[in-house]
């Protein structure tokens, strides 16, 4: 799998992997280009992303993206239609600690809607 110079690949114990930055990245930066092939719902897999109405992202390998966490608080975004992940523009900047977050409740298929309902829950508790 390749992971850009300026990222790199973790293993999280109990919790699976990420992506974490190993520089600083700014807001609004580009922090890579999304890997894959487009597909419509019928021939993509569970694993792929949602980017339109009927078009998804899907991949035979894996790729850094795969890698990026969901997070009700996140630090990137999805820019769809050039195909990359980028550092949103209402933070400062991404640190070399931070790992690369995204909320991505309402790209991915139907069977993943509960990260929504947990994320508007957290949102109404505070």
């Amino acid at each position: 799998m390749h992971v850009p110079n300026h990222l790199k690949f973790v293993r999280l114990k109990d919790k699976g992997r990420a992506i974490f930055a190993k520089k600083l990245i700014k807001s609004g930066e580009v922090i890579f280009q999304m890997k894959g092939h487009t597909a419509d719902d019928a021939n993509s897999s569970p694993e792929s992303l949602q980017i339109d109405e009927d078009r998804f992202l899907d991949s035979k390998y894996y790729h850094a993206d795969d890698y990026i966490n969901h997070s009700c608080e996140p630090n990137s975004y999805w820019d769809f239609e050039n195909l990359q992940v980028k550092a949103l523009k209402y933070i400062k900047s991404i640190t070399r600690i931070d790992a690369i977050r995204t909320e991505f409740f309402f790209k991915l298929k139907q069977r993943f809607s509960r990260l929504a309902k947990i994320c508007i829950f957290i949102l109404l508790l505070f």
